[in-house]
């Protein structure tokens, strides 16, 4: 009896340090990623062979305003409600979300970067290559090597945690 009251006390310790510990919590940076000369130039390609009308993005993506907004701009630590539909290439849809809410430090590098472009209310497409999204690691439904498609509504700001 008094061996399974002290594994019993053990368990429940441990249960309870394993809640407590700390997780490692990434800076609130632009993302730092690059694109390789072949993604960009995929990029590229399937930009100029679907007729896509988008702007070139230095840092090694394209994107599409449809409704420009008039709220302000999320930073890198802000908290933000969005609708967005991802697709491949192809067209498949890979994922589509309302009125998600999500940390813009937590998301791919491209998002990372396009999101901040744009104020409270935009929707918008952003078209990234492989390396500013998942690069050549497939990601459940996402084959690697994917460049991904992802149309975006800023709905709101919910908090700019500093």
């Amino acid at each position: 009896m008094r061996n399974t009251v002290i594994a019993l006390a053990m368990a429940t310790a441990a249960v309870f340090a394993a809640c407590t510990k700390k997780t490692k919590v990434e800076p609130c940076t632009e993302s730092t990623a690059t694109v390789s000369e072949a993604d960009s130039i995929a990029l590229r390609n399937f930009i100029e062979q679907n007729n896509i009308d988008a702007t070139y993005d230095s840092r090694g993506f394209y994107y599409r305003v449809h409704t420009a907004g008039t709220g302000k701009k999320p930073g890198q630590c802000a908290v933000i409600v969005t609708d967005y539909t991802g697709r491949l290439a192809n067209g498949n849809v890979f994922d589509s979300r309302t009125n998600l809410t999500m940390m813009v430090r937590d998301l791919i590098p491209g998002f990372r970067m396009a999101v901040p472009l744009f104020e409270e209310g935009s929707e918008y497409s952003i078209y990234l290559p492989p390396s500013l999204g998942y690069g050549n690691n497939d990601n459940g439904s996402i084959p690697g090597g994917s460049i991904l498609i992802f149309k975006i509504k800023l709905n709101s700001i919910t908090q700019e945690i500093k």
